[in-house]
């Protein structure tokens, strides 16, 4: 798919530190989030706060957030990880991402409920573009709150999701959107490599758990 940047939530580190640190390294995608931290760490920490792509001309920022309860406390505490305020982390970083991007979007693990929560609370006005993860809701058109346009896809790759910006070349705000939602039905071809991935790694499943493919 040649995606620019992942938001980091819990499904990410449960393999512990060292197994995420493995993935990064072997990636190009760029891992975001500014509300998680590695404590006391020297070699520095996996989790970038944001990453920032410049394309046709237009500088777009994206940052990450993740809700503090979905983590398993135990593994935070061995691991040295901590997760901070979502609302305090996004208040902290944004006078930063205004200086250096023209257009601001976050990934959000908090839901839709958390997520419209954020922006009124932690910036009404100065994200562009939340693209909300983590929850069964699903938007089949953008919705638009505080200045920001709202995204949710659904789980387990069921649709594709599409939005479209117009942004002004007078002050490169957004002046437009559109989206919906495409869905990935039988009548989509099936990617021959990736088939075989999954074909390999639910065989190995079954195999040393006894379970039936389904």
């Amino acid at each position: 798919m040649k995606y620019d940047a992942l938001n980091v939530g819990e499904g990410e580190l449960s393999f512990g530190l060292d197994q995420f640190k493995e993935i990064v390294k072997n990636s190009t995608l760029a891992f975001v989030s500014c509300n998680i931290s590695v404590e006391n760490s020297q070699a520095g920490s996996p989790f970038l706060p944001y990453v920032v792509k410049k394309m046709d001309g237009i500088r777009v920022a994206v940052t990450g957030v993740a809700n503090t309860v979905f983590f398993n406390e135990e593994m935070l505490n061995k691991e040295k990880i901590k997760v901070n305020s979502p609302v305090e982390s996004l208040k902290r970083i944004l006078p930063e991402l205004k200086q250096r991007a023209d257009v601001i979007i976050l990934l959000s693990h908090l839901g839709y409920d958390g997520t419209k929560n954020l922006i009124q609370n932690a910036a009404p006005g100065d994200i562009d573009v939340a693209v909300v993860g983590h929850g069964l809701n699903i938007l089949n058109e953008p919705e638009k709150i505080n200045n920001t346009v709202i995204i949710q896809n659904s789980m387990k790759g069921e649709y594709l999701g599409l939005l479209n910006l117009t942004i002004s070349i007078a002050d490169l705000s957004v002046k437009d959107y559109g989206g919906r939602l495409i869905p990935l039905t039988d009548d989509h071809p099936e990617h021959k490599e990736a088939l075989k991935v999954m074909t390999e790694y639910t065989e190995a499943i079954a195999k040393y758990s006894g379970a039936k493919i389904r």
